[in-house]
């Protein structure tokens, strides 16, 4: 059972933290936004103290990276309300987010798209709202490592989830089109006094599109012939470019986007 005070994390497309209740939390550096998500990737997962004074404070004596990862971490708890200050453990030299009382945006991108319903991916798009931790910049190169393959990672998983969708489309507009096909022998034969029936029948047998939109207009670029690579491992040159555009919709393509537009 959740905390009725949790912890609410959006990670994707920025940083933004906040009690369930609505109320925001304003971190005071962006080492404490930077370390609080690295603690919750993935939620749960146990740090060791020395692994995460080395991340943010590598270019440090030990003793002076340990003392700020300490004021850092003091500093987190008390911006946290005091029913939240548990969502923060701490087990010896190890520290953790405690999955049960913390949400966070990206856990559940990644459960969508491992679901790979056609409900699940459709909100694929909305979730995924840039880059992760998008404007965060540090001078920390181990950091900067992790984020980097981190973005690389969502970004990928970003686009096949919106390619599976876009099968789920393609496939539920064949069935459509076969229904209409589908229609009792006599709807062929023209009734005294219809004529032209035949016409009408032929017209609503057309070609149509399917009604069913992808999310932003976007994924109706893709051509027919890329659906055969969707799952695969491989993801179509057109159908990438669609979908990066998408995003860059929301922001202009960071240095995550650029590697993976570079295969």
């Amino acid at each position: 059972m959740k905390s009725a005070a949790h912890l609410e994390l959006k990670l994707l497309g920025g940083f933004e933290a906040q009690l369930q209740a609505g109320a925001a939390l304003v971190l005071p550096t962006k080492k404490t936004q930077a370390l609080l998500a690295y603690l919750a990737l993935p939620l749960g997962q146990t740090h060791p103290r020395e692994k995460l004074a080395t991340l943010l404070w590598g270019d440090m004596q030990d003793a002076q990276a340990r003392g700020n990862l300490r004021n850092a971490l003091s500093r987190i708890k008390k911006t946290l309300w005091k029913a939240a200050r548990a969502s923060l453990r701490f087990d010896g030299a190890s520290v953790s987010l405690d999955p049960s009382a913390v949400d966070v945006d990206v856990a559940q991108f990644e459960r969508l798209v491992a679901d790979s319903s056609p409900d699940a991916l459709g909100q694929v798009a909305a979730l995924y709202r840039g880059d992760l931790l998008a404007g965060l910049v540090l001078a920390e190169r181990p950091f900067e490592e992790w984020l980097t393959a981190e973005r690389q990672r969502l970004h990928e998983l970003a686009i096949q989830g919106l390619g599976r969708l876009l099968t789920h489309q393609q496939k539920a507009g064949r069935n459509r089109r076969e229904q209409r096909r589908v229609v009792p022998e006599e709807m062929h034969r023209d009734e005294p006094g219809e004529a032209g029936g035949q016409g009408r029948l032929d017209q609503r047998d057309g070609n149509a599109p399917p009604t069913t939109q992808s999310p932003r207009k976007v994924l109706a670029k893709a051509q027919p012939g890329d659906r055969h690579a969707v799952g695969t491992g491989r993801t179509p040159s057109r159908f990438r470019s669609c979908a990066t555009n998408l995003f860059s919709g929301r922001s202009k393509p960071r240095s995550g986007l650029r590697l993976l537009n570079q295969r």
